[in-house]
């Protein structure tokens, strides 16, 4: 009989670890933190949380992006934003 592969298992333990935490938590999902000696190593989260903040980075980052490119080339006024996106 061919043993079972060892993802499998990680696979149903985070299963019903999500469940519990999902349980206790009243129906929010809390991230689960593995350490290794003391420090953080790996962070397991709902994916719905985990797609709330690569939106955030990406947003955080083309904002700092047209900061910098405002600093270096110059503020634009409203009307010509407007004008160039035809708005």
């Amino acid at each position: 009989m061919e043993k079972p592969h060892p993802k499998h298992f990680l696979k149903i333990i985070l299963e019903i670890l999500l469940k519990i935490l999902h349980f206790e938590k009243g129906g929010s999902l809390c991230p689960v933190f593995q350490t290794k000696n003391g420090r953080g190593r790996y962070v397991v989260i709902d994916i719905k949380e985990y797609e709330r903040m690569v939106a955030a980075l990406k947003l955080q980052k083309a904002l700092a992006d047209g900061e910098r490119s405002a600093e270096q080339g110059g503020w634009r006024s409203a009307a010509d934003v407007r004008k160039k996106y035809e708005v």
